[in-house]
């Protein structure tokens, strides 16, 4: 015979603190568990949730956004050798979000900022013109090297942006290249 249980505590966890975590510390597991999160919101079974739950959502979302391929997601952190976007792609997903009220309010305040905070801290310093005008998420893997998000121009445009940098031998040269080129867009 067993005992009843009761539940004592419980604790949630704001969606903007994981948010947050995840994308200026790049935290891939929050990345993770937001990909089954996704999934446990479009499941109507109480069952374990699989990464096939959040990314069946996310193929729907990009189907309605026009966008047929050639993509792959593999998981919810980017890591495995299987994922793949294509700068176009990424583009469509960051102008769905800042035309999105409800995702750019959530979005834009958990991206790092250009030489304050996050992976961005120490990168576009005060003597860049893009300083504290990017707002963006790094991605890197072996021989990749990525940075996606928004800018602010000096005439106060905003524009979506992602820079892939592929076959880099050496990492520093292709983030110096995207800092670059994000300086050149703020002041153009």
């Amino acid at each position: 015979q067993s005992s009843p249980t009761r539940l004592l505590a419980s604790h949630a966890t704001p969606m903007s603190v994981v948010l947050s975590e995840m994308l200026k510390e790049s935290d891939n597991l929050n990345a993770q568990a937001l990909l089954w999160r996704i999934g446990r919101q479009t499941v109507a079974a109480r069952r374990p949730i699989h990464d096939d739950d959040g990314l069946r959502y996310l193929r729907q979302l990009m189907a309605q956004l026009g966008l047929r391929g050639p993509y792959r997601i593999a998981d919810g952190c980017g890591l495995s050798h299987y994922d793949y976007l294509t700068p176009h792609i990424l583009l469509t997903l960051l102008r769905y979000a800042y035309q999105t009220p409800s995702v750019r309010l959530r979005l834009l305040p958990a991206l790092p900022v250009s030489g304050v905070d996050g992976t961005l801290r120490l990168r576009m310093l005060p003597s860049s013109p893009a300083y504290r005008r990017v707002q963006a998420k790094t991605g890197s893997f072996t021989g990749i090297n990525c940075l996606a998000g928004y800018l602010t121009t000096l005439r106060g445009h905003h524009v979506a942006f992602a820079i892939m940098v592929q076959n880099v031998l050496n990492a520093r040269s292709a983030r110096n290249l995207q800092d670059s080129l994000c300086g050149f867009f703020v002041e153009n």
